[in-house]
């Protein structure tokens, strides 16, 4: 049988001895406890001292001191990075629709008289293009307003060998008269065509080919530069949104 040592602890307001058997629970002054040799005491001050409690009784019974408690390994918090936000370059930002590009203008009798000239032609070139008519009539209008400016049948300001005439453009958001160098057509008809073979011939509106929506078909061409005015593609589709065809 392993040997046993003693261990006293003294309660420092009372100088009664209290037998070995005396409960733990109930220790007045001196108290005896037993521990197998080979276990580690340890020795403190007696001002250290703690008398056992029940809330303390299992670290007497395990460390020998009553001031004694286990220690809790002390955990390092794991921190989770916060993701970077998702950049996205500005040129490719859609805006979404707002109560302007909802707006609508309104049709007088002489527009609705250019709406009715044009709209033949309109759904032609739009079955070629796959949009909406109303996109097309919507950038005629805008662009000679209402067909009032429309030098050399060109209803759609298309730049190319042809008169050279005054026109506006937005340079680092300021507008700033210029002259410029337009194509010239036959007639509304032929002007109308002549815009669905220059959508139709440069690659970089391929993207707006088939857009049924004149929302999305607008974007498109904006941000491939059809137009310098940044407002190009809502002022269109407050016409669009008047036309009724």
């Amino acid at each position: 049988m392993a040997g046993f040592i003693q261990q006293v602890f003294k309660n420092p307001n009372s100088n009664n001895q209290v037998p070995l058997n005396t409960s733990v629970m109930n220790v007045p002054a001196y108290t005896y406890y037993q521990y197998p040799i080979s276990s580690a005491i340890p020795v403190e001050p007696e001002n250290r001292y703690t008398a056992p409690t029940t809330t303390n009784l299992d670290s007497v019974l395990k460390y020998g001191r009553a001031d004694l408690n286990p220690v809790t390994p002390s955990v390092t918090p794991t921190v989770t990075p916060t993701p970077a936000p998702n950049t996205v370059p500005i040129d490719n930002v859609i805006t979404p629709r707002n109560a302007t590009n909802r707006a609508s203008v309104k049709v007088t009798p002489t527009k609705q008289s250019f709406i009715k000239e044009m709209t033949p032609y309109a759904v032609e070139v739009g079955k070629r293009l796959g949009i909406d008519p109303r996109v097309i009539i919507g950038q005629a209008a805008l662009e000679t307003g209402w067909g009032k400016h429309a030098p050399q049948n060109n209803y759609f300001g298309i730049k190319g060998k042809g008169g050279t005439y005054t026109t506006t453009e937005v340079i680092n958001g300021k507008p700033i008269t210029t002259t410029a160098s337009f194509r010239g057509y036959k007639d509304m008809g032929d002007s109308v065509r002549g815009y669905g073979d220059f959508i139709l011939g440069n690659k970089r509106y391929a993207n707006a080919i088939g857009l049924q929506d004149p929302y999305e078909y607008l974007t498109e061409i904006s941000k491939a530069g059809y137009a310098t005015d940044p407002d190009y593609r809502d002022k269109i589709m407050q016409i669009v949104n008047g036309i009724k065809l």
